[in-house]
């Protein structure tokens, strides 16, 4: 049996490169599963993975005007 490696809020943040807000907003309206371990809020990487395939992140917006 293999052990899944799991990120806390603020460690997932850091992996997807979005703010811990965002995290907590994926896993309030369900994009995002969490598993609790002693109480604490954790995420499954096989769930960043998921999310990550699901919703690649978006290409920078090109900015009017720049040079």
């Amino acid at each position: 049996m293999a052990i899944e490696k799991v990120y806390r809020v603020p460690e997932a943040a850091e992996a997807l490169c979005v703010s811990p807000w965002t995290i907590w907003a994926k896993l309030k309206n369900g994009t995002l599963r969490r598993t609790k371990i002693g109480g604490v809020t954790v995420i499954r990487e096989s769930e960043l993975q998921r999310l990550m395939v699901d919703q690649p992140p978006k290409a920078p917006k090109a900015r009017v005007g720049a040079r």
